[in-house]
């Protein structure tokens, strides 16, 4: 059933024309994500949170609004509804999901790598549309990240926080 969603949508890209892969991959992944988390909330009765607004990280007992680091991720997932507040989420997301940016690549690559470390997202994948390849960072006993997991858009990649989610980017 996700395989045909995703098809779905893929097909739909196809037919209205979109040719920008940075969207496409974009769609697709929340497409999968939001399938995925339905099937999670039919059964589990408490589904994950998407949300792209703002993350706002914030040290232990620091008051949100004087937070210094705050990003605006392609896609994160919030499985915690206490860390929404109308500014965005507060707190680190249990995943996020970048997008390289082809003008400014190390901004994902370094930067928001190590604030997502230093933050504790559990797992961090940097999806580069340009050499096709997927970086997948998972915290190690909520400690440091591991070093990278790399796959191609040939491979079947894990959701690390989801028990039974795999995305085939084949």
């Amino acid at each position: 059933m996700k395989l045909l969603i995703f098809v779905i949508c893929l097909l739909l890209i196809i037919f209205v024309g979109i040719d920008n892969i940075w969207f496409s991959l974009l769609f697709s992944f929340c497409i999968l994500i939001v399938f995925h988390v339905s099937i999670g909330a039919f059964y589990l009765q408490s589904p994950p949170i998407l949300q792209t607004p703002n993350v706002i990280l914030v040290e232990e007992e620091q008051d949100e609004r004087q937070a210094t680091n705050v990003v605006q991720p392609d896609i994160s997932i919030i499985c915690d509804k206490k860390k929404l507040t109308e500014r965005g989420c507060v707190g680190a997301p249990e995943m996020i999901i970048e997008v390289v940016s082809e003008y400014n690549p190390s901004h994902d690559y370094v930067r928001k790598l190590n604030l997502y470390n230093q933050f504790k997202v559990k797992e961090y994948w940097i999806v580069n549309p340009n050499n096709q390849t997927i970086l997948i960072y998972r915290l190690k006993d909520n400690e440091d990240y591991l070093p990278p997991e790399a796959y191609t858009f040939n491979d079947k990649v894990k959701v690390g926080i989801f028990e039974d989610l795999i995305i085939d980017f084949a």
